[in-house]
C-alpha cells in the first residue's frame, strides 16, 4: 500500500528519449502501481467509443475540451482497473489471455475484481504512467490525475533523431496500414522507409511530411513532441513537475533517480535502488548507450538540425549549425 505522501507519476518525453529506461526503474517501486504496458490500449478503447459517436481525431493531440464528464470517469476507471502492483498479472492480461479469445472472460473477471477491491480498500491510486503519445495530452493526464507529478525527459536532438531513424527502420516494414488510433489519414511515401504504417507519435501537421525523407519525419516528431510537451507542462505547477535529461540519466543514473525520489517522495530502496545502480537494457538495446552511436546517421541528422535551432536552444542544447 502506498504511503500517504506518494502521488501518481506521469513520465513525459519524445519517443526514444529514455522514457522506457526511466519507467523501468521507477516502476520497480512497491509504492506505485502500473499498467505494465503503454496506455495506448486504454485510449484506443476511448477512441473507438468516440468513433461510434462520429467523432475522430486527426493526430495524437487530445485536449481537455475533447472530453466530457463521462469520458473522464471512463478513463479514470480504466486506469484503475488495469493497473497492478504485480507485473506478472498485468502481463498475463496483456499477452497470454489476449492471444486466446476463449479466455477473454478471465480478463474481465481479473480487472473487474481489481477495480472492486480498489474501490473498497484503496485510499489513493498511485500509478506510474509512461507513453510518449502523452506529450500531446499533458493537460488531459493532469485532468485524470490532478495531483500527479510530471517528469519531463529531454534528449539531444542529434542522438534522439538518430535513434528514431533506427526505430523506423529496425524491423521489416509492413506494407499494410495498421489499425492505430488516431488513424493515419494519408498514404505514406517517406523516402528511406518502405512501410505503409506510421511509427511512434503522430504529431499535428504530419500530413505535411508524408512525402518527405525519413530524417525530416523524425526531426518533426522530435520537434513537435517536445514543443507540445513544454506547452502542456506550462499549465502544471512547479511543485508538481521536474525536468531531467537523457544524458544525465544514462551517465549518472543513481543520482538522477535519487533526485526524482526526493522530489516525489518515493523511497530510494529495494528493487528501485538496485535498478538505478544497475540500469536495465531496454528497447531491444543489447549494448550500453554510446554517445557516438548516432554518428552512423550523422549525414542524415545534419540535414535537419538547422531548422531545430530554436527548440534545441530552449531545451539547453547548443546550436549545431
Amino acid at each position: 500500500m502506498p504511503t500517504k505522501n506518494v502521488k501518481p507519476i506521469i513520465i513525459i518525453g519524445c519517443p526514444r528519449s529514455g522514457t522506457t529506461l526511466l519507467y523501468s526503474i521507477l516502476s520497480a517501486s512497491p509504492e506505485l502501481q502500473s499498467l505494465h504496458n503503454e496506455s495506448r490500449f486504454l485510449f484506443r478503447k476511448f477512441y473507438i467509443q468516440k468513433l461510434d459517436k462520429g467523432i475522430s481525431f486527426a493526430s495524437d493531440v487530445l485536449r481537455p475540451s475533447d472530453l466530457d464528464e463521462e469520458d473522464i470517469k471512463y478513463l479514470r476507471d480504466e486506469f484503475l482497473k488495469y493497473s497492478f502492483s504485480s507485473k506478472l498479472i498485468a502481463k498475463l492480461i496483456h499477452k497470454a489471455l489476449r492471444r486466446f479469445p476463449l479466455f477473454k472472460p478471465f480478463e474481465s473477471l481479473i480487472v473487474e475484481t481489481n477495480f472492486l477491491l480498489k474501490k473498497l480498500f484503496l485510499i489513493k491510486h498511485c500509478i506510474i504512467e509512461k507513453t510518449p503519445r502523452n506529450c500531446f495530452k499533458v493537460e488531459v493526464m493532469n485532468l485524470l490525475f490532478p495531483d500527479a507529478y510530471f517528469i519531463y525527459i529531454k534528449r539531444d536532438p542529434r542522438t534522439n533523431i538518430s535513434s528514431l531513424i533506427d526505430g523506423w527502420t529496425r524491423r521489416k516494414s509492413s506494407k499494410r496500414i495498421s489499425k492505430r488510433l488516431p488513424a493515419l489519414r494519408y498514404k505514406l511515401n517517406i523516402k528511406g522507409y518502405e512501410g505503409a504504417d506510421w511509427k511512434f507519435t503522430l504529431p499535428p501537421g504530419y500530413e505535411l511530411i508524408v512525402n518527405s525523407p525519413l530524417e525530416e519525419v523524425c526531426a518533426y516528431q522530435w520537434q513537435k513532441s517536445n514543443e507540445e510537451a513544454l506547452k502542456g507542462l506550462e499549465k502544471i505547477p512547479n511543485d508538481r513537475k521536474i525536468a531531467i535529461s537523457y544524458e544525465d540519466l544514462v551517465n549518472n543514473t543513481p543520482a538522477v533517480i535519487q533526485s526524482i525520489c526526493d522530489f516525489t517522495g518515493l523511497k530510494y530502496t529495494g528493487a528501485l535502488a538496485c535498478l538505478a545502480e544497475n540500469p536495465p537494457q531496454v528497447n531491444y538495446i543489447k549494448e550500453k548507450p554510446s554517445p557516438e552511436k548516432w554518428k552512423k546517421n550523422e549525414e542524415l541528422v545534419a540535414k535537419v538540425l538547422p531548422r531545430l535551432e530554436t527548440i534545441s536552444e530552449k531545451l539547453g542544447y547548443k546550436s549545431y549549425n
